[in-house]
């Protein structure tokens, strides 16, 4: 599969599902696959990471690992304060890739 169509099904996930935790703000890409330019192969085993902002803090479970359109996501809810202002968000190499 190409990342093109991987982030094409993890963003469908986002129209449909994503959108209906409280405080939606918005959701980006994560993680490994950020780098990969159109058309790349996603490599076998390797997950689409999604970052889903609301402006909650993260209450109970993480999304987590799941399979959508036949690509495996991993979704991890994130408050918009933790990116916000921008040298924050800079500062924390677990979140500036994104």
């Amino acid at each position: 599969m190409d990342i093109d169509t991987a982030r094409g099904a993890a963003a469908d996930w986002v129209r449909r599902e994503g959108r209906r935790y409280e405080g939606y703000r918005g959701a980006y890409f994560s993680g490994s696959t950020v780098t990969l330019g159109p058309g790349a192969a996603l490599p076998v085993g390797t997950d689409v990471d999604i970052m889903l902002v609301t402006d909650k803090p993260v209450g109970g479970l993480k999304p987590g690992k799941f399979e959508h359109r036949g690509v495996l996501l991993e979704v991890t809810q994130l408050c918009w304060d933790r990116i916000r202002p921008a040298p924050s968000v800079l500062a924390n190499y677990h979140l500036a890739g994104g």
